[in-house]
């Protein structure tokens, strides 16, 4: 609903029905009339409809076994799986001169780097990310289940990461400390 002030049309999305409609109330209690909210999940919710921009923080915890699935949060047992989904589709959502912007958490292997994991195909990432975050860090507010959840799986580390996202191929990438987020002037 924030940006719906400086583009004629919005859609938003959400994978459950009940954030949808709790949407749609604070549209109208706020008297936003150009955005409309769908329910489905990934780009189901828009078919083959293409933005001028798209802009996704999708749930990206990853899901330790044996904790119960909580949509809002886990993003699939590694974290990154539904980031990974809304990359893959982006190309061909986004009109030729179009954006995505889509923000997650990416837990790392050792040897694995952030520019192949979050390449996609048709799309040229500029990825605006965090110093690599220990597991006790990532997961000391989380619990140590989840420390030894990304431990077995191999995962040294994790960043966080804005993947901006245009028609194209490449992958930059630029380390950004906390302070610096509000400063990027991204356009």
């Amino acid at each position: 609903m924030l940006l719906s002030r400086y583009v004629a049309r919005c859609v938003g999305t959400d994978v459950n029905g009940h954030a949808v409609a709790l949407a749609r109330k604070n549209a109208a209690v706020n008297g936003v009339q150009n955005v409309e909210f769908r329910a489905g999940s990934l780009w189901e919710a828009v078919g083959e409809e293409r933005f001028d921009l798209v802009v996704s923080q999708p749930p990206y915890i990853p899901q330790p076994a044996g904790v119960a699935r909580q949509v809002f949060l886990h993003g699939g047992r590694r974290g990154d799986e539904l980031a990974l989904a809304i990359l893959a589709g982006m190309a061909e959502h986004l009109t030729p001169r179009g954006r995505g912007l889509v923000f997650s958490d990416w837990p790392l292997e050792r040897g694995e780097d952030l520019r192949d994991r979050a390449a996609a195909p048709g799309l040229r990432a500029r990825l605006f990310a965090s110093p690599m975050l220990t597991l006790e860090s990532y997961g000391g507010s989380y619990g140590g289940e989840l420390i030894q959840h990304l431990g077995e799986m191999g995962i040294v580390g994790v960043r966080q990461c804005l993947s901006v996202c245009d028609a194209g191929s490449g992958v930059e990438e630029r380390e950004v400390l906390p302070h610096e987020w509000a400063g990027l002037g991204i356009h």
